[in-house]
């Protein structure tokens, strides 16, 4: 039976990455590269932040082969897509929270202990199917030391072109919204005026594409 690509009609927590996992690709690039997907592609440029209700076409597989001598055993590894979990710490002066010791614990999985990197940054690599993690950060290295514990949901952000996905990262980049709800109210505007003012973009409460083009460059990096 020939096989055909297929459309998918993306939901929440689906990204390019999830879905190369969920149809036997090695990388996202499978189907974010795909020629039938280059309208999607120039909308959505990081693979990892699909918009609900998004159409996404799932290409054909390509069936590989190989040799091997009969009457033998042959072991073959598969390889998993993985995604990067990216962080960057910042306490509430805005100063990066440099060379701390952590753990990050993904969907109940073996702790990953680390250290944050100079600017805040902590990276790991993660499965495509990881949905929650948790981060503990401890201030300095050493047993019962203060610090905190963070819940983090994987996958759930949405889009910046929406409202609330516009609103989460401005909470997450630290200008107060008063909320997450879906809401363009008074506290969001003056979250938005004063993201506008820190990168130079003109004085506004709008939430207009130079807005979500920042925000996806500042939360995101793509």
């Amino acid at each position: 039976m020939d096989l055909v690509p297929r459309p998918h009609t993306v939901v929440a927590g689906d990204c390019c990455s999830s879905l190369a996992f969920d149809s036997g690709f090695a990388s996202h690039a499978k189907i974010h590269d795909d020629p039938a997907n280059a309208a999607l592609k120039a909308d959505r440029p990081n693979p990892n932040v699909l918009g609900v209700g998004d159409v996404v076409t799932i290409p054909d597989p390509t069936p590989g082969e190989h040799q091997a001598a009969t009457d033998a055993a042959h072991r073959y590894q598969l390889r998993r897509p993985r995604v990067r979990l990216r962080l960057v710490l910042h306490d509430e002066a805005g100063n990066a929270l440099a060379d701390k010791p952590y753990t990050l614990v993904v969907d109940g999985g073996e702790p990953i202990e680390g250290t944050s990197a100079a600017d805040g940054l902590i990276e790991q690599r993660v499965p495509t199917t990881a949905r929650r993690a948790t981060l503990t950060l401890r201030m300095q290295e050493g047993d019962d030391i203060e610090g905190w514990e963070l819940p983090i949901e994987l996958g759930s952000l949405p889009h910046e072109s929406s409202v609330e996905g516009a609103k989460a990262r401005l909470m997450n980049l630290g200008f107060d919204c008063g909320g997450e709800s879906a809401t363009l109210d008074d506290p969001t505007k003056a979250a938005i005026r004063g993201f506008r003012s820190k990168h130079g973009l003109p004085d506004s409460d709008a939430l207009d594409d130079h807005v979500r083009n920042r925000l996806r460059t500042e939360h995101e990096g793509a």
